[in-house]
């Protein structure tokens, strides 16, 4: 799924995934970031928002994205660090004070394609404008990643809702 056929976007939001142990990112860390990038090479970001906390490694995945990020070619100044979510829900609150912070009131979220629909929930909820763009993915990894998020999107469905009582 993507929405980003034509526009520009001020900011892309990369959401983190899984790192090693040993701090080697996984694929779809990898897969994500090198999306990104490519879109800011080709115009279509202007900067981009890493977000994801230390989960398995004491380096967070914000940091680790970023340094991906700046080794093919990305400026320090085009990058915004988040580096404390551990959950979708924490991506977007973290990542929309970031981007009040620094005056941006739209964003093109870059995930995988199957968690791509629970991460738009989520920040549109949270009354975000944002748009999604994902990078290709093998067919056998979209299938399992894609039964897992048909239970995630369901729990999330609860737990947004669940914040934004408490929040009121």
């Amino acid at each position: 799924m993507t929405d980003d056929q034509n526009d520009t976007w001020p900011v892309a939001i990369v959401l983190g995934a899984h790192v090693h142990p040993d701090g080697t990112p996984s694929p779809a860390l990898c897969r994500r970031i090198a999306h990104a990038v490519g879109l800011y090479r080709t115009g279509k970001v202007s900067r981009i928002i890493v977000s994801g906390g230390p989960v398995t490694h004491p380096l967070s995945e914000a940091r680790i994205m970023a340094r991906l990020a700046m080794a093919d070619g990305v400026p320090a100044s085009a990058l915004l660090l988040e580096p404390y979510a551990r959950t979708t829900l924490d991506n977007a609150i973290f990542s929309l004070a970031l981007m009040q912070h620094h005056d941006i009131d739209c964003a093109l979220v870059v995930t995988d394609a199957c968690h791509l629909p629970r991460a738009l929930y989520t920040f549109r909820r949270l009354g975000a404008r944002v748009a999604g763009s994902s990078p290709p993915s093998s067919r056998r990894r979209l299938d399992l990643a894609c039964v897992r998020e048909c239970v995630a999107r369901l729990v999330y469905i609860i737990r947004v809702n669940r914040f934004l009582r408490h929040r009121s």
